[in-house]
């Protein structure tokens, strides 16, 4: 007479509870930065082709919508005096959470040069500032996005320092962001001219909602 076999006991497995690891040779990005050239753009975690025009990127894969009437979308703005700081850009991306902010314009950002930086957390910063690398870290202007608002990214130019722009998929249209970082009375009026000349002759797609 066979003796019945036991089951196995599905409640005592172990089951990994580990971040999966990662497969084929992706690398894992910290923050980086990458100067926003053609000859570097390759580099910008394979999603960017290269330069179209002066500055600007645009996303290669299918984007996902937003700001659909059930899945309303969070946009701030902050003034964070610099990001130029260890750390500092993750104590950013947790506060962005906390408020439940998909999309955050950033003033005040002190990083050189422009590109696109993925930080540990999942979320995306891109960012223009001063042109050369060795100059003083001062102004800078950016957008931090979730994962999700990055699926939706379109477009982004980093026209200046002080002036970028990015373009979204949402529901029914899309729709342009325009982040800056004004001057100061301080300033000279020559270098006010510039700075509302160049926001002037920003160039907005014609059917686009603007913000």
């Amino acid at each position: 007479m066979e003796t019945p076999t036991e089951k196995p006991d599905l409640s005592r497995r172990r089951f990994s509870l580990g971040p999966t690891p990662l497969t084929s040779k992706k690398n894992l990005v910290t923050e980086t930065t990458t100067e926003a050239n053609p000859l570097t753009c390759r580099r910008l975690e394979r999603e960017v082709n290269t330069t179209l025009q002066l500055g600007e990127h645009r996303m290669t894969r299918r984007p996902k919508k937003m700001c659909s009437a059930k899945h309303p979308t969070k946009i701030g703005t902050w003034n964070v005096r610099t990001l130029y700081q260890n750390g500092k850009s993750q104590q950013v991306a947790e506060e962005m959470d906390r408020y439940q902010l998909e999309i955050l314009g950033l003033s005040e950002v002190r990083w050189n040069t422009s590109g696109m930086t993925t930080l540990t957390t999942g979320h995306t910063i891109n960012y223009p500032g001063n042109s050369d690398a060795n100059d003083i870290h001062d102004k800078g202007v950016g957008f931090m996005l979730t994962k999700k608002a990055k699926r939706s990214l379109l477009q982004w130019n980093p026209l200046s320092a002080r002036i970028i722009t990015a373009r979204f998929d949402t529901k029914f249209q899309n729709t342009t962001l325009i982040q800056v970082y004004s001057l100061t009375n301080n300033a000279t009026e020559d270098d006010k001219d510039d700075f509302y000349n160049s926001l002037q002759t920003t160039i907005i797609p014609k059917r686009d909602i603007l913000m």
